[in-house]
């Protein structure tokens, strides 16, 4: 008895709830106020009541008709009915849409879910397939329109699922016969672009040589300036006499210039260059050298003093000279045996004691080199007074202080210290990694030998001074 008092209960309840909302449906339907209707019948399909949403929009089209609001009730109807799954209203909404307002906020979207509503109406491929063409001839259209919209991806996917429906529906002879079309049609497309393309290369070719033609106007001005101002410094730096090193360096020039000048041609004319990069290639390689042979002729420079870039690549490479020092014939004044020993002495006591300080076959600090130089005084005085010792022993008539002296190395008392003279240059290389690392590597690479070096002059040292000290201190010297 209770339990069907309660049901009795909530059924009164649920009629009493509906006939509620049944009058606020009509009270809204009946409403005057259209941006009042407007207003609820938005709310309701934002809330996902697509019924009573299309019925109370449907009522306000006549009254809103060329409004902002009419032209939005128009396509949230057409939504509604496709969220509802009446794809077929829905479609008709969205084409009455567009011929509406053709310019309207909403177009794109209406085309293309009027194609959309019409591919999700296409029946089986056995059917009729009214609906698979109308919906492709919208989807197409919609392309057309909007080629660079971001459904064309997907929109030519489903073009290609309705085409598949169509030829499913043919039989075979005329799926055979609509693929041999296909193929015929493709293949004259081909031979038509290929003939195309063949007369537009044709054409260009033509561009090409006329724009070649035009800059050889001014490029042939510019060549002879341009070897007038290579061949006048190179005629004033080069001083032998003859025709033989000028003959020379004038066509090694000569054919630099026509190789640049033949490979830019070529392909500006085959169009892989432009055609003012091609011509002007020679030009621009060989401008740099113009500017450099002319300012050295204007210094008076030599260029092609062949000791002078023999001495900067061996310097640039770490190379040196074996130390040459031959007997003289007449000697004006005896070395002075008893001091140099000494002084030699003294050099291997102060190598041994900067080789202690300075551990040479450790890596160098980066800091050091690159940023916060410090000259090394040390070993410069140290070769300077090696040098002397050497200088006062050249002067000997002895054969074996003669060869000792000629182990002595030529001492390179900067290059383990920094790249550079300049500090500037010195950050600049730290700054480009590459450059830093090899003069890095470089610079370990002297101290290295350096250090092999001054083993070598302490050897040398104990050698001559004991040498000395036994046979030629004291006028006891032998007889060679």
């Amino acid at each position: 008895m209770r339990y069907k008092m309660k049901k009795n209960v909530m059924l009164t309840l649920f009629l009493a709830a509906l006939l509620t909302g049944c009058g606020e449906y009509s009270a809204v339907q009946k409403s005057a106020d259209y941006d009042y209707r407007y207003e609820v019948a938005k709310a309701n399909y934002a809330e996902g009541k697509y019924s009573k949403a299309s019925q109370l929009l449907g009522d306000l089209l006549a009254p809103l008709k060329g409004t902002q609001n009419g032209e939005e009730s128009l396509y949230m109807i057409a939504q509604c009915c496709f969220k509802s799954k009446d794809y077929e209203t829905a479609s008709t909404f969205y084409r009455k849409y567009y011929q509406s307002y053709p310019k309207g906020e909403f177009v794109e979207q209406a085309r293309y879910g009027c194609g959309y509503s019409l591919y999700k109406m296409t029946p089986d491929p056995r059917l009729d397939q009214s609906s698979t063409m109308e919906s492709i001839t919208e989807f197409q259209n919609f392309l057309d329109l909007y080629p660079h919209t971001s459904l064309r991806e997907q929109t030519t996917q489903m073009i290609y699922a309705l085409q598949d429906k169509l030829v499913e529906k043919e039989s075979r002879d005329k799926k055979r016969q609509m693929l041999g079309d296909a193929m015929s049609r493709v293949q004259n497309e081909l031979n038509d672009l290929e003939f195309k393309s063949m007369m537009t290369k044709d054409n260009e070719r033509l561009i090409r040589e006329h724009e070649i033609e035009a800059i050889n106007k001014f490029t042939l001005a510019l060549q002879c300036l341009l070897f007038f101002f290579i061949g006048a410094p190179l005629g004033a730096i080069i001083r032998k006499g003859g025709l033989g090193v000028p003959v020379i360096v004038s066509v090694f020039v000569f054919i630099v210039y026509y190789i640049l000048d033949n490979v830019g041609y070529r392909m500006a004319r085959q169009g892989t260059w432009d055609v003012w990069f091609g011509k002007t290639l020679a030009l621009g390689v060989l401008l740099p050298a113009t500017v450099f042979i002319t300012y050295k002729a204007c210094k008076d420079s030599m260029v092609f003093n062949a000791d002078l870039w023999r001495s900067v690549f061996m310097r640039a490479l770490g190379l040196r000279e074996k130390r040459h020092i031959a007997g003289k014939e007449i000697v004006i004044q005896e070395p002075d045996y008893q001091a140099d020993a000494a002084q030699l002495r003294r050099i291997s006591a102060a190598v041994a004691d900067y080789a202690r300080k300075h551990n040479l076959k450790s890596p160098p600090n980066v800091v050091k080199v690159f940023f916060k130089y410090e000259p090394d005084h040390e070993i410069e005085r140290i070769s300077e007074q090696l040098e002397s010792v050497i200088e006062d022993l050249g002067n000997t008539r002895d054969r074996q202080v003669m060869h000792e002296i000629n182990h002595y190395p030529v001492l390179a008392v900067k290059a383990h210290t920094r790249p550079f003279e300049k500090p500037w240059l010195n950050v600049a290389s730290a700054i480009c990694l590459p450059l830093g690392a090899f003069f890095y590597c470089r610079m370990w690479r002297f101290r290295l030998r350096l250090y092999r070096d001054l083993q070598v002059v302490r050897n040398t040292n104990s050698s001559i001074a004991n040498y000395v000290e036994k046979h030629l201190v004291g006028g006891e010297r032998e007889t060679q």
